[in-house]
């Protein structure tokens, strides 16, 4: 079974009317995707980790169960939470997103005893054993080997006539600080919505620093969006 929760305050955009003409403005850093995986996690006992430092927003998370079941799951700012619920043991994946800042973070593992937690960095690919206690964790970022960020410039035709268009933005594979240049079809629009598609066909994502240019010909705005986004998933924003 696999369950989505959705970080409190995420810069998530996800439909609904748009009353100012630059999109809402995150954090400073980078979605970043950890896959952790918690095996035979007895009930009754807690397990999370702690961010410490490195971290500045949390874009929420899945959670994919092998077995066992939780009474409560939390993704907080600086950290995310399970507290197992009946008495069949805990294994269970959870896939966190987060908007990190420093190619190291640190944090703090709460790994029950008898269990065992690992972490797979997207960024890196290198799996790690946790240990119950203070470590760190390479992102990637910044660093010589790692993946290339999926940015650059993304030109994109916004389709319709001089009272609306739609234009529509891929989410498919992630991308980090990429710049969507949207050529308007007036120059008096508004940005009036964003659609995003179901959350089981996409992960994480955000959108920052909107803005109009070239005397409102263009809408230029800031995509970032975790790696596991599937073929197909797009965003739909809507001008009037």
């Amino acid at each position: 079974m696999r369950l989505a929760v959705l970080a409190a305050g995420m810069f998530v955009f996800a439909g609904g009317a748009v009353d100012s003409a630059s999109a809402q403005i995150g954090p400073s850093g980078q979605i970043e995707e950890f896959d952790y995986t918690l095996s035979n996690s007895p009930p009754k006992s807690f397990a999370g980790v702690i961010y410490n430092s490195g971290v500045a927003e949390s874009s929420g998370g899945t959670l994919d169960f092998q077995s066992g079941a939780v009474q409560e799951a939390n993704f907080l700012d600086n950290a995310w939470t399970l507290i197992p619920a009946g008495t069949q043991t805990l294994n269970v994946k959870i896939t966190d997103w987060r908007i990190v800042t420093a190619a190291t973070i640190t944090v703090t593992a709460h790994v029950p005893p008898g269990a065992s937690m690992t972490v797979i960095p997207g960024d890196t690919g290198t799996p790690m054993g946790l240990p119950n206690g203070k470590f760190s964790i390479p992102t990637g970022l910044g660093r010589s080997g790692a993946k290339p960020p999926k940015g650059g410039t993304q030109v994109v035709k916004c389709r319709g006539n001089a009272r609306s268009c739609l234009a529509k933005i891929s989410l498919a594979r992630g991308a980090r600080n990429r710049k969507i240049v949207i050529q308007l079809t007036d120059t008096d629009l508004s940005l009036r919505s964003i659609k995003a598609p179901p959350r089981r066909k996409h992960a994480a994502y955000s959108l920052t620093n909107g803005r109009f240019v070239q005397g409102g010909s263009r809408y230029v705005v800031t995509l970032s969006a975790a790696r596991s986004s599937r073929p197909g998933s797009q965003l739909t924003l809507r001008f009037a």
